[in-house]
């Protein structure tokens, strides 16, 4: 019963993050699931993992731009897309996310970061979820579902403008009763010379299966994620930014993401692609606090707005 619901619960996270359910069938540890491959195509086979809440991303600005932030990665959200950018932080501040992701459940994440180091905390969270069998046909019944990820992480700077870092991400997962957990490490590195910065980022260099209560496992697929960002001053207090990333390198089909971000003052304005699915946002300082918004539009489901608030000290 409990890979049921665990097949359901996965599905919907799947659908979360646009791109279909993962690739296991409920009580298998291997094989594609049928009615999801072929539903969905190729674009399932990002999903290898049952930790698919760590692909819908954090913060409003790097969402707003497609999730194209692991080549720059200059503020708080270096915590999650490549923590070697924390060596390069000037101030440290606590940021925050809220999204009714897809008008079906509630997605939240608070962080901190300063230079050198940085946390989140992340929860994906759904009543209701309606229990179906390996065919996607529905069973009658229901249940609630919950997806938990704590990160930590570290960056220092090795020469001018180098930095090596480390992402430590802690994941749990509770579905009636029956909790998973694992972890899985990711070192990364960040190099920066004038407006270029370029990142990569290991993801699940070394872990441990998620494993289950009735011995169940699920492993972490090793992938690469690298990214780019070009910022150009226009003229005085005003930057425009070109980002590129390409994610799920070695894991499956790669995955690119497209962004562009512009700074005029105090007011951010920005747009992006993630390959499913457009985005765009805007972001506003005033002195120590910025408001970031995002909108993430996509062909079959309805569109996701997240909002995030971050304080610097």
């Amino acid at each position: 019963m409990i890979w049921t619901m665990a097949y359901s619960a996965l599905v919907l996270l799947g659908l979360l993050v646009g791109l279909g359910g993962p690739s296991l069938s409920p009580g298998s540890n291997s094989g594609p699931s049928p009615s999801l491959s072929q539903g969905h195509g190729a674009v399932a086979d990002n999903f290898a993992s049952v930790a698919a809440l760590l692909e819908i991303g954090v913060g409003a600005r790097p969402l707003g731009m497609g999730g194209a932030f692991t080549g720059l990665a200059d503020d708080e959200n270096a915590v999650f897309y490549n923590p070697a950018g924390l060596a390069f932080l000037e101030r440290g501040g606590f940021t925050s996310l809220y999204s009714r992701q897809f008008e079906l459940v509630d997605y939240a994440g608070l962080g901190v970061a300063g230079r050198g180091a940085g946390l989140n905390l992340l929860q994906l969270h759904s009543d209701g979820i309606e229990r179906a069998n390996e065919f996607g046909n529905p069973l009658g019944t229901s249940f609630t579902y919950t997806s938990r990820a704590g990160i930590i992480s570290a960056g220092v700077a090795l020469g001018e403008g180098l930095a090596f870092g480390a992402r430590l991400k802690l994941y749990q997962e509770v579905s009636d009763g029956e909790s998973g957990l694992g972890w899985a490490l990711d070192p990364a590195v960040m190099l920066v010379r004038k407006g270029l910065r370029l990142g990569a980022l290991l993801e699940n260099g070394l872990s441990r299966e998620i494993r289950f209560e009735s011995g169940h496992a699920e492993g972490w697929p090793l992938s690469l994620r690298l990214g780019g960002s070009l910022s150009l001053a226009i003229w005085e207090k005003t930057a425009l930014s070109f980002l590129l990333d390409l994610s799920h390198i070695l894991a499956s089909r790669p995955q690119g993401h497209l962004g562009l971000e512009l700074w005029v003052s105090s007011l951010g304005l920005r747009l992006g692609c993630d390959g499913t699915g457009i985005s765009f946002g805007y972001s506003v300082w005033m002195e120590s606090l910025r408001l970031d918004w995002a909108l993430t539009a996509h062909p079959q489901l309805p569109d996701s707005q997240r909002l995030s608030l971050t304080f610097r000290f």
